[in-house]
């Protein structure tokens, strides 16, 4: 289960030179200034504004901001224009920013270690091959002959790639043992298409 909601965070307290509304005292009112957030299991994500109430000190009146008189609100917008939003509050951002970053990087030295594999093929190799959309596989590396490398195909498909370790497990028995030869440039032509996910060697 997800938990994910908004809260805020005080930022600022001043004190402000005027009657309470309620009981009339002078220099007893303070507003503070609040901003708020949305969190995923208490993370701060981004901020979305800021919010604020007022407090008399004397007859402990509260007031929302909604709920203050116009010249309570003047106040209340002339502090917030002082207050900065904490950086914190942007965690979640940066968090999702350095996740992205990391997922190219991995991608593109995947990328280069698939090429590299295929460039450089082995007996054993394993290939995730993508057949259509909604078909997966594996083909597994038999032999090299020059620049063409022989694969055995697996008899076994599934529909999503999740899907692929459960062929994996199914052991050598599953591949059909009639050798389909590919050159290494139609391989990394498959590679470039998408069709060949991934290369594991042992």
């Amino acid at each position: 289960m997800i938990i994910y909601g908004h809260r805020a965070t005080h930022i600022d307290t001043k004190e402000i030179p005027l009657k309470c509304s309620s009981c009339g005292s002078e220099n007893t009112l303070r507003i503070s200034v609040f901003s708020r957030y949305a969190h995923i299991f208490w993370i701060p994500i981004f901020p979305f504004g800021k919010t604020g109430a007022s407090e008399c000190s004397n007859c402990k009146q509260v007031l929302q901001l909604n709920e203050m008189p116009p010249e309570y609100k003047a106040s209340y917008n002339a502090i917030k224009e002082h207050t900065a939003t904490p950086k914190w509050t942007f965690a979640g951002l940066v968090i999702i920013a350095v996740l992205i970053a990391f997922a190219v990087y991995s991608s593109k030295q995947s990328d280069k270690e698939n090429m590299a594999r295929i460039n450089a093929p082995k007996a054993g190799d394993v290939y995730e091959i993508k057949t259509s959309e909604t078909a997966y596989t594996i083909y597994k590396v038999n032999s090299i002959t020059d620049d063409t490398v022989y694969v055995y195909m697996n008899e076994y498909e599934t529909n999503k790639p999740s899907g692929l370790s459960d062929i994996k497990a199914k052991g050598d028995e599953a591949f059909l043992q009639v050798p389909i030869g590919y050159t290494k440039a139609e391989l990394l032509q498959m590679l470039e298409k998408g069709e060949i996910r991934d290369v594991e060697r042992d």
